[in-house]
Parts: C-alpha cells; structure tokens; sequence
C-alpha cells in the first residue's frame, strides 16, 4: 500500500536539486506532491498521474512567493506554475525576475502597477502564456521574442512609456486583446494587420499621427480605441474592418471621416467629438446599424444660444449622498431653496465623449416633461445642479462584455402599460431635442430614469450635439435604430399572463412591428420620433379598451433602486476625481 524505496528515493534526490536551485517554494511544492502520493494505494498512481499533476499546479500571488524563486532555475527543478499574479501595493518589483522565465507552464502572468523598466529575452520562453499584464510600468520597450508567444491571447501593456511596438508582435496570430493605452506611441508596425485575431484595439492616449493601411486586414475587430492622439485622417481601408462595431476617436485633430465607414455593416458607435470635421461624409447616412455618435466641437455642429441660467457656489447647496457616476463627472442629491435636486460635479474639463462646456449647452437649450431639467449652473467645482428625477435607471449600464448592450436584472418583467409609458416618455423627450436640432447620442435604457408607475425621464447629455437640420446624415434615424433597441429589450421582457392574454400578444406583435421599423431597413425609410410616439399612443389606446392600460405600482421597485446610475462605458478605464470632500467641505 506504501510505494516502493526505489520511489521514495527518487523523489528525496528531486528535492535535494530543488532546493539547490529553486529555493523553498520548489520544495514545498515538491514535499506537497510527494506526501499526497504516499497517501495513495500504489496501484492508483499511473491511472491518477495526470489529474494529479494538474491539482499540484501552483498560483503565485504575493511578492514573498515570487522573491522565493531564485534563478538559474533548472527546467526540470522549476515547480509547476501556472499564475503569477503580484501587482504592485506598498511594494513594487523593480525588476522582472528572471527566474520566471524557466517557468515554461506558466499560462497567465500579471505584474501590472510595479515599476519595472524592462523584459528580459528569455519572456519569449513563456510559450504557453496566454495572458500578459504589464500595464502601470515604466516599460520603454517590448523585447522582438514577445513573437514567439504563439498562444497569447490577451497583452495589456497600457500606461508604460512605450515609443513603439516590435514588429514581431505580428506573429502573434492568436492575440485576441491588445491594450497600449496611455503610452508614447507614434507610430504602429505594419505587421499589426497580421494580428488578425484582434477583436479590441486600445490606442487612447498616444501620439499616433497616422495608421498603417494593414489595419484594414483585422477583420474580426469589434472595439477600436483612438481618442487622443495626433491623427488627422483615418484610412480609407478602416472601410474593410466588417465586424467593427464601436469606434472611438474624439480628441484628434481629424479633418474628415472616411466615406468608407458607412458601409461598414456592424458599426455601431461612433465616437468623434472635439476634432477639427467640418462636414460628416453623407455615406454614413446609410451606415445600417449606426445607432449612438458623439460629434460635439466640430465645426460641422450647429452654433447654440443657450438661456441664462443662475449661477449657485457649493455653499449654496445641501448636499447629500451620491447618487451615481459615469464618463464626465459624479452625481449626488441635494437641496437648493428648499427644493431637492441633483447635482452633476464634473470630474474633469472633458469627457471620451466631448467637453464638459458642450453638455452644459445643451442642457440649458433643452425643457420637455421627459428630459431631465436643468435649474442652475454650479460654479466651483463646475457642475450642473437640475430636477430631481423620481425613480431609478430603468437597467444597468454596459459593460466590456455586453459592449454596446445594456444589462437587464435577472427575471425582471414589465407590464404592458409600464412598458408602453416608458416608451411614449422617451420617444416624446427625442421627438422635443430633434425638433430643436440636438442628437441626444447616449439612448440608452441605464439614462432613463423611471418611477414605479412609469414615468420616463430621459438624462445625460454628455454625448449631445446640435446639427444642422435638413443635412446629409439623419441623426435623427440613428437614434430611432437605438430607440428601437431599448423598446426591444422591454418587450422581451413584457409579462404576460392568463388573463387578457389574447389582448397581450396582440400588442407584444404591435410593439414587434414598432422594433422592426425602427432597427431594420435603410435609415431613411425609418419614422421619425413623432410618428414613433404616435403609434405607441395608438397601442396604448387599445390596451385602454381592454383594460390593460392601468399601471401597478411595481412590487419590483428594489430591484430597479439597485442599479448603477449614470452613463455608458466608453473606454477602458475611468479615472475618477474625488470631488465628495470638496462638496461637503
């Protein structure tokens, strides 16, 4: 029942070498393996080897672990690592460790917030890895053999001081993830077209004058990330990217927009605020999908003049516990001569999605039972102080894994009558802006606010900008596709029962017709706001007949009071200000 002296010895002889070599944590390892292998009957050993070998892999976690490995490991001495995960706290590496290198298992390797200046060449040794996070280093460089990772599937290198990226990284065939944000980037290798696995790009925050032509062989990209950098045209091949669908390239000094990205047949978000366009190529009128786009300080944007609001300091206000936060600034309630209100602190001058001054604008243009209103401008620390909307955002807001796609709670339901309400408020809040020439560019059910019985209140103006009516792009259609979107979603989840269920389906196949009219065809065919909101009325003026049009006060109220608040995510990361103290203070 005990295994054989011949196996004891073997073993004891393996720890002496590992302990020559590795240091204590190849030992224990090793002591750990042995002693569960003594604990077996004999016979079980051959047929459990492999599951066995499998349970023993280790996970480096802590800085004392990883100090433990000294180097030059032997690669049959090296314990069996599989992830090494020791960002930087208190502590920092100041140096990538070199034995880490022998571990030939390793598979998933994150030292992101340490201080370390560069890879050694033996990275390229790591063959099994498939993901590397490096970001919040001082990287100057990536090393040519970071090509022999055949297996990579996820490089996150942003937030390093990175001039340029090896040509090598083309040889990545697998990379699926590639983030070089906030470097020093100015250029890309023209290899880059050959990581044609790429479904996100993130370049944000570089100083890109231009991009290759071979960006145009990735076509399985979906997220592209560009916002601040130096470009000035984007090129004509971004018109091959088929699966691209979010688009981020506010904050260049852009001239145009290539008429090639209207035909692109996913694309759905176009972020484009503070550049230098002057005209929207008439082409993306018919993009087919295009549903949410930023274009605020441009010159192809409409001049505003808003009204004259009063202006409040801090010590004016009764503040009170936050309520939310997003891409442009942090939400919390309070109270302004005896009335309670909101009030929206921006975090910073500007946003993925534009200038803090552009949504200020539109905020004062706007006034409609439906869309948040704006009572006073907060003057240190710049905010807006509006309305308090009753209810909570109607769902969660999108995340890196729904994408462009807003996050519904579990089981969660909706009663026709609710879901006919929500809708006429919104569609009648677009219907008021578009009238007046401003695209709300952010329709989305988490900026919706709604109460128990219903009431919409549209919000968040951070992606807003006035065009010129009667232009080459209906910007009006765009948002009707993302309109039609949110109403789909509450009809997928529209609660029918036993009683009136004839009634229900009837309207559940009206509001279908609506969704179909609204998200298919050619954007020039779909109804305008106005025709939208006055079919919904009619639906509603049936459910009226058959006694479907009251709304129960929703039961379900908490499960709506527990989403997060705010806007959409628009890039990778979201630095946050602390503005709270500064409030209270």
């Amino acid at each position: 029942m005990f295994p054989s002296t011949e196996w004891a010895l073997s073993h004891r002889r393996a720890v002496a070498v590992a302990a020559a070599a590795t240091g204590a944590l190849a030992v224990v390892l090793l002591v750990r393996r042995a002693r569960r292998r003594a604990a077996q009957p004999r016979r079980k050993l051959d047929e459990e080897e492999e599951s066995d070998y499998e349970e023993e892999e280790a996970a480096i976690t802590t800085l004392a672990q990883l100090r433990a490995l000294r180097a030059p490991l032997l690669p049959l001495a090296a314990p069996a690592v599989a992830s090494v995960c020791v960002t930087g706290h208190s502590l920092h590496l100041a140096a990538f460790p070199p034995a880490l290198c022998a571990l030939r298992g390793l598979r998933e390797l994150d030292l992101r917030g340490n201080a370390i200046p560069a890879l050694p060449a033996g990275v390229g040794r790591l063959v099994q890895l498939t993901r590397l996070c490096l970001s919040g280093n001082l990287l100057t460089e990536l090393p040519p053999q970071i090509g022999k990772l055949q297996m990579l599937v996820d490089l996150d290198v942003g937030s390093n001081r990175l001039a340029a990226l090896p040509a090598e990284l083309g040889q990545v065939t697998t990379l699926r993830f590639l983030n070089a944000m906030n470097n020093r980037l100015e250029a890309l290798p023209d290899t880059i077209g050959d990581c044609t696995a790429l479904v996100r790009l993130g370049l944000k925050s570089n100083r890109l004058a231009a991009l290759p032509a071979s960006i145009g062989r990735l076509h399985g990209l979906v997220e592209l990330y560009l916002t601040d950098n130096l470009l000035e045209e984007l090129p004509a091949e971004m018109g091959q990217l088929r699966s691209l669908v979010k688009l981020q390239a506010s904050f260049n000094p852009l001239r145009a927009l290539p008429a090639e990205l209207g035909r692109l047949p996913n694309l759905e978000m176009i972020r484009v605020a503070s550049c230098n366009i002057a005209e929207v190529p008439a082409a993306l009128r018919d993009a087919p999908k295009l549903a949410w786009m930023s274009l605020a300080s441009n010159p192809a944007c409409r001049t505003l003049s808003p009204r004259k609001l009063p202006t409040v300091e801090v010590k004016d206000l009764n503040m009170g516990r936050k309520l939310g936060d997003g891409a442009s600034g942090e939400v919390f309630e309070g109270c302004w001569q005896g009335r309670r209100v909101a009030v929206k602190v921006f975090v910073a001058e500007r946003s993925p999605d534009g200038h803090s001054r552009d949504e200020m604008a539109i905020a004062f243009c706007v006034n409609e039972t439906h869309l948040v209103k704006v009572v006073a401008q907060l003057k240190q620390p710049l905010g807006l102080v509006m309305e308090f909307a009753q209810g909570s955002p109607f769902a969660e807001k999108p995340n890196l894994q729904s994408l462009l796609r807003c996050r519904w709670g579990t089981g969660q339901t909706f009663e026709l009558a609710f879901i006919l309400r929500v809708a006429i408020g919104v569609a009648s809040a677009l219907e008021h802006m578009h009238y007046r020439g401003i695209a709300h560019g952010d329709v989305y059910a988490h900026n919706v606010m709604v109460s128990e019985e219903g009431h919409a209140t549209l919000c968040d103006y951070g992606a807003s900008f006035p065009y010129h009516k009667g232009g080459p792009v209906s910007y009006e259609a765009h948002e009707v596709r993302a309109f039609g979107l949110m109403l789909a979603d509450m009809v997928r989840r529209m609660d029918i029962g036993f009683q009136g269920m004839e009634q229900l389906l009837n309207a559940q196949k009206e509001l279908l017709a609506v969704v179909q009219q609204c998200c298919s065809g050619p954007p020039a065919l779909r109804p305008t706001f106005g025709a939208v909101g006055r079919r919904l009325k009619t639906i509603q003026k049936a459910a009226a007949l058959a006694g479907l049009a009251n709304v129960t006060p929703r039961s379900g109220a908490a499960s709506l009071a527990s989403l997060t608040p705010r806007t959409c995510v628009t890039e990778f990361f979201s630095p946050r200000s602390d503005v709270t103290q500064t409030l209270h203070d």
